[in-house]
């Protein structure tokens, strides 16, 4: 760990100087921007991660031949839960998703595995009936927060009636409150209102696996309303990166609000298993 530290320190020191060297040129400042994508990415920031590596990621965490209590929330086609299944056998498996026509695929999907259980639910921090907006029935990017990226070709014209449920009623009434060990959240912007909503109960929860990038413009939250939670509730947060390893974020800087999308996962201190 302390090599990787000496690497980073010595790397940024030389990629700044490289950015002061390039930026002193008025006409470059195309090639300037394609280098500080490509530092970004180097850190983790819209790096290129897959649910394998996400999951390979939480596997360092939690015991594998262990009966671990895990939560899917916006389960799409079930990829996640895929690599969930071949890393933790042993384990129970709720996955919430709202759109009906993927909730009927995961159903379909996982009908023969008992340790699977799929909700036909969104999740945030009030129960009621909402909107699903999207782009397409193939959209992975469904949200609750309608937005235009028109840049993008992105409009969530498409709007489907859906139920939306409190997580903190689900986890009291059907989890009987139980010990969560992975709770992933991918769910376009709305991420901080389930974490705020279950915050009196964090402490129960091992891992907390999260997004963060445009659709937090859309729902006008920001990295530091999750820090600030998490770092008062004895949590470490870290970034993932396509490298194989974490970087700590040790202290909530203004740069960290990159909307872009970027996978973190912070890690209860009181569980055991801190190995970084």
């Amino acid at each position: 760990m302390e090599k990787i530290k000496l690497f980073e320190k010595v790397y940024l020191k030389a990629i700044k100087f490289l950015i002061l060297l390039i930026s002193s040129f008025g006409k470059k400042q195309s090639l300037l921007n394609n280098l500080l994508v490509w530092l970004n990415i180097q850190q983790g920031k819209n790096a290129p991660i897959d649910n394998e590596m996400e999951v390979k990621f939480v596997s360092k965490f939690l015991e594998k031949n262990k009966d671990n209590l895990l939560i899917d929330v916006g389960g799409f086609e079930g990829k996640y839960t895929d690599e969930l299944l071949k890393y933790f056998p042993e384990s129970h498996i709720t996955i919430f998703e709202p759109s009906y026509e993927k909730y009927l695929f995961l159903t379909n999907k996982f009908q023969n595995n008992p340790k699977v259980k799929i909700e036909n639910f969104a999740t945030s921090n009030f129960s009621g009936n909402a909107k699903l907006y999207s782009n397409n029935t193939s959209d992975t990017l469904a949200t609750l927060n309608r937005r235009k990226d028109k840049n993008r070709g992105r409009e969530f014209l498409l709007e489907e009636e859906i139920e939306v449920i409190r997580l903190s009623d689900y986890w009291k009434k059907v989890l009987k409150n139980k010990n969560i060990d992975l709770l992933k959240l991918d769910i376009e912007g709305t991420e901080i209102k389930v974490i705020e909503d279950i915050k009196n109960n964090l402490d129960k929860i091992h891992l907390i696996q999260f997004e963060f990038g445009e659709a937090n413009i859309g729902s006008r939250t920001f990295f530091k309303d999750f820090w600030d939670i998490f770092n008062e509730n004895n949590f470490l947060v870290y970034r993932y990166t396509h490298k194989n390893f974490l970087i700590e974020i040790k202290e909530y800087t203004e740069y960290d609000e990159f909307f872009r999308y970027t996978n973190y996962i912070a890690i209860n201190q009181n569980f055991k298993n801190i190995n970084i």
